[in-house]
């Protein structure tokens, strides 16, 4: 729990648990009322660590009529919902109104009966893709790093592979060897205009290398880019490093 979110607590008199990605607060009222006891300042959150969508959860204690503490769970979610409406950020996504409340403790009188709960639901953060030169000796490398084969050429305009680029495909063929549950998508692109066809081609031709070197097919799949997608080492879009092949780890 950070400090903003003791902050949090402190401002709003509520008690905020963790549970995986998500937190909870509870907004306690008083008994048989749907007013709030506290000022709710939801500005002190930090935006970039929560979604937009809250959850609420409403609770009666089991003192009065089944009836009436409906209506005073309804009562209740209502008010919060009013002064989240209110602020910039949150909106309420999901209401969930109990009514009696026999799940927490059986003491009659206990305050987690009356109240509301807020389900904050943390943002989930895509992790970093890294694109580099490859190396056959990587062992850092996560599901969705690009990889750029650097020393693989071919015949202008063509999809054949020259000589000294298979020193290059070894070296891809021995890293599917050292990982054999390893699957890579293998994507072909041209530098100077629409080349889809050319493209493909190409990537199939270093497919069909590793199929032939006996890699399963099951591992492999293959697609030209053609022109549309520059490359991280430069932005120059006519540049040679756009003629290349990359690739993609899917699955490890």
């Amino acid at each position: 729990m950070n400090c903003r979110l003791l902050l949090f607590i402190c401002c709003l008199s509520f008690q905020l648990f963790s549970q995986s990605l998500d937190s909870i607060a509870w907004v306690y009222f008083d008994n048989n009322s749907s007013q709030l006891r506290e000022t709710l300042h939801f500005e002190i959150l930090d935006t970039n660590k929560w979604e937009k969508c809250v959850t609420l959860t409403a609770s009666t204690d089991t003192i009065g009529g089944v009836f009436f503490n409906q209506q005073l769970s309804n009562s209740r979610i209502e008010s919060v919902t009013k002064v989240i409406n209110t602020q910039a950020y949150f909106k309420v996504c999901s209401k969930i109104s109990l009514g009696e409340n026999y799940l927490i403790n059986a003491n009659y009188s206990n305050p987690l009966k009356r109240s509301v709960s807020i389900t904050f639901h943390k943002k989930t953060i895509p992790p970093t893709i890294r694109t580099s030169i490859f190396n056959e000796n990587d062992t850092l490398f996560e599901v969705g790093e690009l990889f750029i084969l650097t020393h693989i050429e071919f015949v202008l305009n063509e999809p054949t592979i020259q000589g000294k680029s298979y020193k290059e495909l070894e070296k891809l063929y021995t890293f599917m060897l050292k990982n054999p549950t390893v699957c890579i998508h293998i994507k072909g692109h041209v530098c100077c205009g629409p080349g889809e066809l050319l493209s493909t081609n190409r990537a199939k031709k270093i497919y069909d290398y590793l199929v032939r070197k006996g890699i399963s097919e099951k591992r492999l799949s293959y697609k030209g880019y053609s022109n549309t997608v520059l490359s991280e080492l430069s932005k120059n879009p006519n540049g040679p490093e756009q003629r290349r092949v990359e690739i993609e780890i899917t699955s490890k």
